[in-house]
């Protein structure tokens, strides 16, 4: 059910004769505006009574997850885009994701250097040694300089609380890949296991993929230095935590080609919840005028089990032309999608939907056709909430993924330079501008996730090394490892959790809760706003037939125009201003926090409680309740942090195809995931669109404000947007077959 509570937070801006400008601005229009957003919800479900704690942000691996999504589900209030921080030189090029716990990241060098930063600050927290990297010029070939060290992302295991990370190194001579861990609290090494495969010459292998978790396993990849200079066979490594001598599967490479199918996409190795291993294979390297013509699993996807025996494989159809001519599927990881499939796309500009149930026939995929424009992928790619955001070498792109008809359409592709591997956090897909197979870009864009549209464009301070690099999220902020430093971009806040913050060791994952997740309220709408009397209309969804009690607490931002230039900012927000007494601030008085050209504003964050509880008799029926606002116990900062348990439902985009002046008002069909739909309206000043979002409003039974039109608003195709309802719901409010 819904629970629709009208809470206010008695936060009035002041008025005009207490905002007091400097003598020179008094000629002035004394002007306010007062902008409310809600950055906080928390709720008590049924008797709880103690009070919220703070979640801990853990992007723990490439990606974020064993599934590689790619999705910070924490941060979902956007702001504009600051530098938070940028850490100290770290004496060596990053060239992994920076990973992230609670109030620490963590992040390695390729000098074999492990680091972890304090996640407000960047300062150094502690420091580790993994050994002594290799000299590059020790090596055949290659392009990490200047030394050889830790190269792919570490991983963490938030149950023992120790860090991972495979390490490149040199006794003087000789060249070692060891499998090491450190306890996250302290930097201490625990574990150290010697990783080449039997019978390899280290030297000609690179650990390039992010290390993975299987359980108790730690699993990643081996391939070639660039330039595939020395005989090597790609390989999975699967390493128990306990002990014992590692697993290994080698790519069969077969006559006349010596050695080839690298393990090496930056994604590495993907791990579903059966603990099955997923992962890409590059192609032979036959000898100087001679062609691989015998298929041997490489150029490949192939499934392996938990014990890393082939279980399963995907042959791409061209797989004699794409192997003898270096045109490779490892270049990019596996993506594992909802529905039993998953996508692979590579060097060829083809993307294929994969079944994994097929794959131990060695069945052809159940979907392709052209992705990039025809050009590269590299790296890893995300999916969320029904799109897959791959990277291109000619700009990321957006692919709507339809799960029941087994496809993928191409929706946007984003500037030409988004080249690395995107991810998602705070509404937008964040992309780093590499600077291609060079390295050294010095963009980070944020898009717009229907459109493709850059809505921020921020200059890194230092350029990247790795040219595939991804950044990673957290705790409100997006982190790129920026050559030998990291920096950390505030890109939104996060709301209060309900449950406790997990401590490593214990086996609970941050954001957990004793209760299951059906018995615990959802915020319905995210986006927030206080009328002129500063009432705040809140939409609650109960489990049916429950009945719920609790707390919501609200922290808004509380945002006052006062004049021109930075000294009427200074000296306005100066001036006396004081919180209601239902409402607790982070300070006494307002602070300068917006000067952007001539428009000076002082900002406030202020909490408050509502107390509600919900009297529903009927199950599922909605019900409205008053509250009583008071004042915060503690009253948080700007960016609390946002329970994975209690979550805004994410707003739904919809491709449609609409036909105007139709006989009729309808919802005709969905086809190749375009919702066909027809309106008697005729397309003048948007009539026509008000008809559609009209139609899909009262079909999905949410409110008219609900449903917007965000891209093609003079185009019959176009992109709606549904708040309020998960994409199931939709789908089956709609009338359409799940996903």
């Amino acid at each position: 059910m819904h629970e629709r509570v009208w809470g206010k937070i008695n936060a009035m801006p002041p008025s005009a004769d207490t905002i007091a400008g400097p003598p020179h601005a008094s000629a002035l229009p004394r002007r306010f505006c007062l902008a409310l957003t809600v950055i906080a919800v928390a709720l008590l479900i049924a008797a709880a009574s103690a009070g919220a704690s703070l979640a801990e942000p853990a992007w723990t691996t490439y990606h974020g997850d064993a599934e590689r999504t790619g999705n910070d589900p924490e941060t979902i209030s956007p702001l504009v885009p600051s530098l938070a921080w940028q850490s100290p030189n770290l004496g060596a090029p990053i060239w992994g994701q920076p990973l992230i716990v609670g109030a620490r990241v963590y992040v390695a060098t390729v000098a074999d250097d492990v680091y972890a930063l304090d996640a407000s600050s960047g300062q150094v927290v502690w420091h580790a040694r993994a050994g002594t990297p290799v000299p590059s010029s020790a090596l055949p070939c290659g392009d990490i300089t200047p030394t050889v060290g830790i190269v792919g992302t570490p991983v963490i295991d938030l149950a023992t609380g120790v860090l991972y990370a495979v390490a490149d190194t040199w006794n003087g001579s000789q060249a070692q890949h060891v499998l090491e861990g450190f306890r996250i609290s302290d930097g201490q090494m625990v574990f150290s296991r010697v990783v080449d495969p039997p019978g390899s010459d280290p030297k000609a292998l690179l650990q390039r993929t992010a290390l993975n978790l299987r359980g108790s396993n730690v699993v990643f990849g081996f391939g070639g230095n660039d330039g595939d200079c020395s005989d090597y066979k790609g390989a999975v490594v699967s390493v128990a935590e306990s002990g014992g001598a590692p697993s290994y599967w080698q790519v069969p490479i077969a006559a006349p080609s010596p050695s080839g199918g690298a393990v090496w996409a930056t994604g590495g190795p993907a791990v579903d919840s059966a603990g099955t291993v997923y992962a890409s294979t590059g192609n032979p390297n036959p000898p100087s005028g001679q062609q691989a013509t015998t298929y041997d699993y490489s150029d490949s996807v192939v499934e392996l089990n938990p014990a890393l025996g082939l279980s399963g494989h995907f042959e791409p159809p061209t797989w004699m032309h794409d192997s003898n001519a270096d045109l490779d599927l490892s270049s990019a990881a596996p993506e594992l999608l909802p529905g039993g499939l998953l996508f692979q796309a590579g060097k060829t500009g083809t993307g294929y939907l994969i079944d994994e149930a097929s794959l131990a026939s060695g069945a052809a995929a159940v979907y392709s056709r052209q992705v990039c424009a025809g050009a590269g992928s590299f790296g890893g790619d995300s999916y969320v909430g029904g799109v897959i955001y791959m990277p291109c070498t000619n700009g990321v792109q957006a692919l709507a993924y339809d799960a029941t008809a087994r496809t993928f359409t191409p929706v946007w592709q984003g500037p030409k330079d988004a080249f690395g591997p995107p991810i998602v956090s705070a509404g937008l897909v964040w992309d780093i501008a590499t600077g291609g197979f060079s390295g050294g870009g010095t963009k980070l864009y944020g898009l717009e996730p229907g459109s493709g549209k850059v809505r921020y464009t921020e200059t890194l301070p230092s350029p990247v090394a790795d040219h595939f690099g991804s950044p990673s999220a957290g705790g409100g902020k997006v982190l790129v490892a920026t050559g030998s430093t990291v920096s950390a971009f505030q890109v939104g806040t996060v709301v209060p959790s309900v449950a406790g913050s997990a401590q490593p060791g214990t086996g609970q994952q941050p954001g957990s809760s004793t209760r299951p997740l059906s018995l615990l309220a959802v915020l319905v709408q995210a986006r927030l706003h206080a009328d002129r009397k500063g009432h705040i209309r809140l939409v609650l969804r109960c489990p049916p037939g429950i009945s719920c009690r609790g707390t919501v607490s609200l922290a808004a931002l509380l945002i006052v125009r006062v004049g021109h230039g930075d000294s009427a900012t200074a000296a306005s927000c100066a001036s006396r201003w004081r919180a209601p007494p239902s409402a607790r601030t982070a300070g006494s008085s307002l602070s300068p926090c917006v000067s952007a050209g001539r428009d000076a504003h002082c900002c406030a964050a202020i909490t408050a409680n509502c107390v509600w509880r919900s009297r529903s008799r009927r199950r599922g029926s909605p019900h409205t309740r008053s509250t009583h606002c008071s004042a915060a116990e503690q009253p948080s900062a700007l960016g609390p942090r946002h329970s994975r348990i209690l979550r805004p439902v994410p707003d739904v985009d919809l491709l449609v195809r609409l036909q105007a002046r139709a006989r009729r008002n309808a919802i005709l069909e969905e086809r190749d995931g375009v919702l066909r739909a027809s309106v008697a309206a005729p397309p003048i000043d948007g009539r026509a669109n008000a008809a559609l979002c009209k139609l899909l409003a009262k079909r999905a039974g949410v409110a008219r404000g609900c449903v917007s039109v965000v891209r093609g608003e003079h185009s019959r195709d176009k992109v709606v947007r549904v708040e309020g309802l998960t994409r199931d719901e939709l789908r089956r409010a709609l009338g359409l077959a799940p996903e």
